[in-house]
């Protein structure tokens, strides 16, 4: 009896010394990593800061009523000139601005943005070309980008500069220059040599709205759409891109047509005018993105571009500028 005891007693102290004993390390408890910190806020003073402007540099661009598209720079690169300035013309404002940087290798390129109106096109054509896709500027598709090479016999490129055409699709054009005799705007970049295809594609392509809201405007590439001779005038522009782009005719009752301001300023607006249920063989869908500007008289259509979505089996079902078939 005396045996049984004292064996139960040391299996009891054996079981309390086994619940004491130390953890083995897969069993100690664990500290979970620090949360990684939050991205820093998308603003426009951190989208003027990555484009090297000052916050009176900024403010400057911003009031000229228009979205200013700006670029990331890449490091080593500082903005050497900025302008800014609104020429005016009886009840006409016409925004223009020129920014230009210095590469670490010294060499200088100027992006210029002036009403359109201006020649869109190469006076002489570039002995050497490449498209450029543009994700944060709204345009009718790729930016064709040119260079020569100094000291070949190349009318208009000899001195191996580089240029965009210019694009762009809401009341303001931009274009790219780098070499002697591009500078524009009192870019005052003459003296620098010309920066590499590279670099300016790099530059341009990180081109985005300056107001982290006008991204609302950007669609992708849209077809031009001619908006006709008649001027009209409005109080709204919604009302008055719906009066001008709406769908006519009911269609088999599935047709729908809305219009969405996508950005509103003083003197700018941007309206997605969109009709789902189409009547048609081939289109589904079809949306007009429209600019309007205001005027004396009111609001007014400057320009306006096209997307389409295919019915089944008929092409693209995303919103794009292709044809369906």
């Amino acid at each position: 009896m005396r045996c049984a005891q004292r064996s139960l007693r040391f299996l009891l102290l054996v079981l309390a010394l086994g619940g004491c004993s130390p953890r083995t390390p897969d069993e100690q408890p664990s500290t979970p990593p620090p949360a990684p910190p939050p991205p820093p806020a998308d603003t426009r003073a951190t989208r003027a800061e990555a484009a090297g402007l000052s916050e009176r540099q900024a403010a400057d661009l911003d009031s000229l009523g228009v979205p200013v598209y700006v670029p990331v720079l890449p490091d080593g690169w500082t903005l050497t000139r900025a302008t800014a300035r609104r020429v005016e013309d009886g009840e006409s404002v016409w925004p223009e601005y020129a920014l230009t940087y210095q590469t670490p290798q010294g060499t200088c390129l100027t992006v210029d943005a002036a009403s359109e109106g201006l020649g869109d096109v190469f006076a002489d054509d570039p002995p050497n070309e490449r498209d450029v896709r543009l994700p944060g500027v709204p345009t009718e598709g790729p930016a064709r980008l040119g260079w020569g090479i100094a000291g070949e016999r190349t009318e208009g490129w000899e001195d191996g500069r580089v240029a965009t055409e210019w694009f762009g699709t809401d009341g303001l054009a931009l274009s790219a220059r780098s070499g002697a005799g591009a500078a524009s705007n009192e870019a005052g970049d003459s003296d620098c040599p010309p920066a590499s295809p590279e670099a300016t594609e790099t530059l341009i392509s990180s081109l985005r709205p300056l107001d982290p809201a006008a991204d609302a405007i950007l669609l992708g590439p849209v077809a031009h759409v001619e908006t006709g001779p008649a001027i009209a005038f409005g109080a709204d522009p919604a009302a008055l891109a719906l009066s001008a782009f709406g769908a006519e005719g009911a269609g088999d009752g599935r047709q729908r047509t809305d219009a969405e301001t996508l950005l509103q300023r003083n003197r700018f607006a941007v309206v997605l005018v969109t009709t789902t249920g189409l009547p048609d063989d081939s289109v589904r869908d079809e949306r007009m993105r429209v600019v309007l500007g205001r005027v004396a008289e009111g609001w007014t259509v400057t320009s306006a571009g096209r997307q389409v979505r295919c019915q089944p089996g008929r092409g693209h079902a995303d919103w794009s500028v292709e044809a369906c078939t």
